[in-house]
C-alpha cells in the first residue's frame, strides 16, 4: 500500500516549503517516527521549523487505521515546533 502525504513546512526566517512524499511503512509506527522522517525531507534550516501542516493523499479506510495516520488526523494534521524540536501535545 502506498501513504502519499503533502506537507507545507513553515519557518521564522524562511519561505515556506511544500512538497509531496511517499512514506514507508515503518515510518509509520509512532508519530515520532513519521515526523522524523519528515525532516528528513526538509531542505531548510529545521531550528527555524515552527509548523508542519499535512494532508493525507488517497487514504483508504485501512489506511487510515494506521497508528501516526490516525493520530495525525486527530491532530488535524498539525505538528508545531519550539526552535526545530516537536511540541508533542
Amino acid at each position: 500500500m502506498k501513504y502519499k502525504l503533502e506537507v507545507f513546512a513553515s519557518f521564522d526566517r524562511s519561505k515556506q516549503e511544500m512538497f509531496q512524499i511517499n512514506v514507508p511503512i515503518l515510518a509509520l509506527e509512532t508519530e515520532a517516527s513519521l515526523i522524523t522522517f519528515i525532516l528528513t525531507q526538509i531542505e531548510s534550516p529545521l531550528n527555524q521549523l515552527y509548523k508542519l501542516s499535512t494532508c493525507w493523499i488517497g487514504l483508504t479506510d485501512e489506511q487510515k487505521k494506521k497508528y501516526a495516520v490516525a493520530k495525525g488526523i486527530e491532530r488535524n494534521g498539525k505538528y508545531f515546533f519550539v526552535y526545530g524540536i516537536w511540541r508533542n501535545k
